[in-house]
């Protein structure tokens, strides 16, 4: 009795395992990953106190693939580094956006208000010279 009914539900869950093959559930995603890939705005936003990393941070933002992005900088040095950002910008071609900090990295989370963009990507580039 037991194997009976051991076999009848177990044919019964072969059934139903049928929908959750791979082939099956491909076929239901087949048609969004035929859609074109939408051109999303991603923010790379990097708070920072310190001098000496900016070049090597354009130079890698400007070998990018993705193209769609602008880079936020806010800025806690004891310095205005507004004209460097803007020779970077300028060099690199890069969307630059340059924020005077609040003197503590602490105080940042206020400025990702100033994102336009659905991803933002958080980088914490405290080099030294």
């Amino acid at each position: 009795m037991i194997k009976k009914r051991w076999k009848r539900l177990s044919r019964e869950c072969q059934k139903h395992a049928v929908k959750y093959q791979w082939s099956n559930i491909a076929k239901q995603w087949d048609s969004v990953f035929r859609e074109p890939v939408k051109d999303i705005k991603v923010t790379v936003y990097t708070p920072t106190i310190r001098e000496g990393w900016w070049n090597i941070m354009s130079d890698n933002l400007s070998k990018q693939t993705y193209k769609n992005f602008e880079w936020i900088i806010v800025d806690d040095y004891r310095e205005d580094r507004t004209q460097i950002a803007q020779k970077y910008a300028q060099k690199y071609n890069l969307d630059i956006k340059y924020i005077r900090g609040d003197k503590a990295l602490g105080k940042h989370n206020r400025r990702l208000g100033s994102c336009k963009s659905k991803i933002i990507l958080l980088g914490k580039m405290l080099m030294a010279n």
